[in-house]
């Protein structure tokens, strides 16, 4: 090949990607477009959180412990899609693992029939990733399996690998249809929970510096022991907030704070 038409291939190639990019980025709506490729400069935000935030189940990117998105999907917000079932834009794909000890390997968004989004992990080098869901699937499943394994239902035991799909509503929209009773201790204990939540993913995507450790524990320790003292009350507002909660304490534990 001439140095003329390697140098015409070149440029085809990278017109060919940022086409790609420009198109797979549309995909997305508004505050992930902008996280497609990028890395969290912190350990915490991780798959599962993904999940949850553009599913409208969580508001802020952080850690989110494996029980709490097993609580959210066993809840009745989501349920399973069946394999009969076309799948929807925004539907939460799950890797399970017989090797996980919670099951649950990797959380993912389903976006078209080739294309997925998620976070690769929890380190600072896994990055928020539009991608081909083979590349995915190649990724964390690591061997071969049977099609019918790629579509099957959260419990399966003839596979060591298997992937299933949830439909869930945001939780905006589920207090609305439902009007859930908040007292007015349930608003507190919210309010003062979202605002913990967003320092966190603030200094998770270093936003703003973290403050002392003491104080975030403190406030999480006092929200946790308002929760358990109404002892009467087992709400479902009780479940999200205390979920919410033990995922936080996790993530400033891990950071040292």
């Amino acid at each position: 090949m001439s140095l003329l038409n390697k140098k015409i291939v070149s440029i085809y190639l990278i017109l060919l990607v940022t086409a790609f990019s420009a198109h797979a980025e549309n995909l997305l709506p508004e505050p992930f477009k902008h996280l497609n490729g990028r890395h969290a400069p912190q350990w915490g935000p991780n798959c599962h959180n993904t999940a949850l935030v553009f599913s409208g189940l969580a508001s802020h990117l952080r850690f989110t412990e494996a029980d709490e998105i097993l609580f959210w999907l066993s809840s009745p917000l989501c349920r399973e899609v069946r394999t009969d079932e076309k799948l929807h834009y925004g539907d939460i794909g799950q890797i399970w693992s017989s090797e996980s000890s919670t099951g649950l390997y990797h959380s993912f968004i389903h976006i078209s029939t080739n294309e997925v989004f998620s976070k690769r992990g929890v380190w600072t080098q896994d990055p928020f990733l539009l991608e081909h869901k083979d590349d995915l699937f190649k990724e964390f499943i690591r061997t071969d399996v049977q099609p019918t394994c790629l579509r099957s239902t959260r419990k399966n035991g003839d596979c060591r690998y298997w992937v299933s799909y949830f439909r869930c509503k945001p939780l905006a929209q589920y207090l609305a249809e439902n009007s859930v009773p908040f007292t007015k201790k349930m608003k507190t204990i919210a309010q003062e929970l979202s605002s913990i939540e967003q320092r966190i993913s603030q200094i998770a995507m270093r936003e703003v510096k973290a403050p002392p450790g003491a104080e975030l524990r403190s406030s999480l320790n006092r929200l946790q022991k308002s929760l358990e003292s109404d002892r009467s009350n087992a709400s479902f507002l009780h479940q999200i907030f205390g979920v919410r909660i033990i995922s936080l304490k996790q993530q400033i534990q891990v950071w040292g704070l």
